[in-house]
């Protein structure tokens, strides 16, 4: 992009060492390279998935590397997990609702 801190990325994989890549047995999976990226390149925003009890086992759904937030929602069975993003304010909510 041409202003990379106005960048907004969805990525499957979440950045490794900031706690939105923890699976069962306190594995840690999430990719350097993108880590590296965010960390050289700075975009204002991403999100991730790939590891849906990633949040429910290290407490963490949102980190940041620098100026770059990363988001990593999780979801659960029979639940609808969402975050709504204030980009203004650069402020975020997780919300957790049934699903009927």
């Amino acid at each position: 992009p041409e202003n990379m801190h106005k960048a907004v990325y969805v990525m499957h994989m979440p950045p490794a060492f900031l706690n939105l890549d923890v699976c069962h047995g306190n594995i840690t999976v999430g990719s350097k390279a993108i880590y590296d990226f965010f960390q050289k390149k700075q975009p204002l925003l991403s999100f991730h998935g790939h590891i849906h009890e990633s949040p429910e086992l290290s407490r963490v759904w949102k980190s940041r590397i620098g100026d770059t937030w990363c988001i990593q929602p999780g979801q659960r069975e029979e639940q609808l997990v969402y975050v709504i993003c204030d980009l203004d304010k650069m402020e975020f909510h997780r919300f957790i609702e049934p699903v009927d």
